[in-house]
């Protein structure tokens, strides 16, 4: 991913993804057996159906949408609710797939959605399932270095204090299945809440000075570059860094008269 860095006023946030990993920690649902508690809301109202096969792999859930309107989503079962506070900064992962009928005609709506009582944060995730009936792995940190929102997805950036009230005390959970306006199926898998972050979890937290906030496994190696186009083989080495605590901050002494550029983290072999 490379995102150019404008020289303005205000800060700009965005997850650089290297690689994806899945680790079975925290709290999860891998449906191995059956659907975990896991039930739906919505415009779906034969609910959660539990298949032995055609996960991701192994078992899964899957819902069918009425077309009759509304918005339907996967309601996660009790063991997502309550005190969760030790999995902020870590990560929630899932897999999600849509099965369509006919051409793709997708809409935009809440995609993840944590409450605590009257409090809600909500996610906008920056790609959807394939229309083509793929599996797709998401990847969501816990903290304020993700795009979670307070009320609507118009509503303010999450604070680190509003993220860890919620995660304390978590009253729901929801993930959205209906992606298509018309008929459609979707379908879940391997749910976890509080994955740990990994090397291929690193991402970068960029201000106007610009300070480059790197993080990812404390003992990892990365190799911070930057470009001043999109035309190959133009990027250069900033620096590299070996992370002894996470976050880790990198500053780019860049001259006041380049107007943007481009960074990436690149993972280097231990």
């Amino acid at each position: 991913m490379m995102i150019p860095i404008p020289r303005r006023p205000f800060p700009l946030l965005f997850a650089l993804p290297l690689s994806l990993a899945i680790a079975h920690a925290g709290v999860g649902s891998f449906f191995d057996t059956d659907s975990s508690g896991w039930t739906a809301a919505g415009d779906a109202a034969a609910g959660v159906e539990y298949l032995p096969t055609g996960g991701n792999p192994g078992g899964c859930v899957r819902v069918k949408d009425d077309a009759v309107g509304g918005v339907w989503y996967f309601i996660a079962g009790s063991q997502y609710l309550g005190n969760h506070a030790d999995t902020y900064g870590q990560m929630l992962r899932f897999d999600l797939r849509q099965v369509i009928v006919g051409g793709a005609n997708q809409f935009a709506s809440e995609d993840v959605i944590l409450e605590s009582g009257a409090v809600r944060l909500v996610y906008d995730l920056p790609t959807k399932p394939p229309t083509n009936g793929a599996w797709a792995n998401f990847s969501i940190q816990l903290s304020e270095a993700a795009a979670w929102k307070v009320g609507s997805l118009a509503g303010p950036q999450a604070t680190q204090a509003q993220i860890q009230a919620v995660l304390a005390n978590v009253t729901g959970f929801r993930i959205r299945g209906e992606y298509q306006t018309g008929e459609d199926t979707g379908y879940l898998d391997n749910v976890i809440l509080g994955s740990p972050v990994t090397p291929g979890d690193a991402t970068l937290q960029i201000s106007f000075q610009p300070v480059l906030r790197l993080q990812g496994t404390i003992g990892s190696v990365y190799r911070i570059d930057y470009s001043t186009s999109m035309a190959p083989d133009t990027w250069q080495e900033l620096t590299t860094v070996r992370l002894t605590t996470s976050p880790y901050d990198v500053v780019d002494p860049v001259p006041t008269s380049v107007q943007s550029r481009f960074y990436r983290a690149v993972l280097l072999p231990p």
